[in-house]
């Protein structure tokens, strides 16, 4: 049997959750090893993710100790880092305390999850990258407008381009994204690249959910229009929102699903309704399947957000649910499009309304390729193979 340790730095990432879950159901021995500063798992689901983990595979926690935890907390209250940046960059401690847990000759191969835990791999053992497979999530540069120059996120970004020519392996999510963070073709690499877009277990959603029109009270002759997700200015909410409450049909009304409280940008609205409800994890697909119609706006503007047609869940559960999407034009929902028509791409929010009438039209047809698309790109159960392959091999 092939072992294999994964490195998560932080939270328990869900996408570690999902390439863990699916690694052990194919046979594969796991053992994760997990580094959790003292602010962690702030989200309560994720610590349900975790414990069931346990249950499951040899789950190795490292915690930060006293002057760790000191350290972070002074760092936070003078406001050097003003989110969960990895702080790894100054933690003298956690490569030592790693070292008496980790032996990397009782590993086939070692897979980090994400720049933070590979750096931390680096730093415990720099001979393991010879057997390394490293999952790449983010392509992120530090020419990026949202990196700032001298953030611990702009060091990591550098050691991760200075750390992966010596790696085994890379999993990403397509070859445009591979080719964007390593600077150069897929055929000049001498990596072995691993294409796993982003997905989600479970097999297509074939019925509607009515969670959002018996939560927000919303008629049921009328048809939702879904922005699922984090709310960023980068997103264009605020235009979005006043596109939304301009749509000529009174057939639509576009819900606004997130964390954040969108009552102050929707108040006196008639077509927009805010849902800011906490949703259990294993329950998020009562909201998907309730909307006819999926939102899935990115910024166009750097590779790492533009290139998102197969790294973003949000699309992955769209489609799952039988729900057709739409989004910017760019080549990677072209991509897509070109094999599924499941979406409906626009260069403005003022084409909005356009697209949405054009999928209501033939609403059947998008809705049955989505379900292809998600078969094709975003069921994990059928996505892990290459990896088990690679790993078996």
């Amino acid at each position: 049997m092939q072992r294999v340790a994964v490195f998560n730095w932080g939270e328990l990432s869900i996408h570690t959750y999902y390439l863990v879950q699916q690694l052990h159901k194919e046979g594969i021995s796991i053992d994760l090893f997990i580094y959790t500063p003292n602010y962690a798992y702030t989200r309560s689901y994720l610590t349900v993710l975790l414990e069931e983990l346990k249950e499951k595979i040899n789950v190795i926690e490292i915690k930060a100790g006293r002057v760790e935890s000191y350290v972070i907390k002074l760092n936070r209250v003078t406001n050097l880092f003003k989110s969960h940046s990895p702080i790894i960059c100054i933690n003298p401690f956690l490569p030592a305390k790693t070292k008496t847990k980790f032996n990397s000759s009782s590993y086939n191969h070692v897979i980090t999850v994400k720049q933070s835990s590979l750096y931390w791999l680096y730093k415990t053992d720099p001979a393991c990258l010879v057997k390394t497979i490293h999952y790449s999530l983010e392509i992120e540069k530090i020419t990026d407008p949202v990196i700032a120059p001298r953030s611990c996120l702009a060091k990591l970004i550098k050691e991760e381009q200075t750390i992966l020519p010596h790696v085994k392996a890379l999993i990403i999510q397509d070859r445009p994204r591979a080719e964007a963070l390593l600077n150069c073709t897929a055929e000049e690499t001498p990596l072995k690249l691993v294409y796993i877009p982003v997905s989600v277990p479970g097999c297509t959603i074939t019925f509607k959910e009515n969670y959002l029109y018996r939560r927000l009270k919303i008629p049921t002759d009328k048809k939702i229009i879904l922005y699922y997700g984090g709310i960023f200015q980068d997103r264009r909410v605020r235009e979005l929102i006043e596109v939304g409450e301009d749509l000529s049909s009174n057939e639509f009304v576009l819900v606004m699903h997130g964390e954040d409280d969108f009552s102050g940008l929707i108040r006196d609205k008639e077509k927009v309704k805010s849902s800011n409800e906490m949703v259990a994890y294993d329950q998020i697909y009562k909201v998907i399947a309730s909307a006819t119609i999926g939102i899935a706006f990115y910024d166009n503007g750097w590779p790492n957000t533009r290139l998102t047609a197969f790294s973003s869940e949000k699309v992955a559960r769209y489609l799952q649910a039988g729900v057709p999407f739409i989004a910017y034009r760019n080549e990677s929902y072209l991509k897509l499009q070109a094999e599924f028509m499941c979406c409906e791409l626009v260069e403005e929010l003022k084409e909005l309304e356009g697209a949405i009438n054009k999928i209501m039209v033939n609403y059947n047809d998008y809705r049955r390729q989505s379900y292809e698309a998600y078969e094709k790109y975003y069921n994990i159960e059928s996505n892990i193979k290459p990896l088990v392959n690679f790993i078996q091999s």
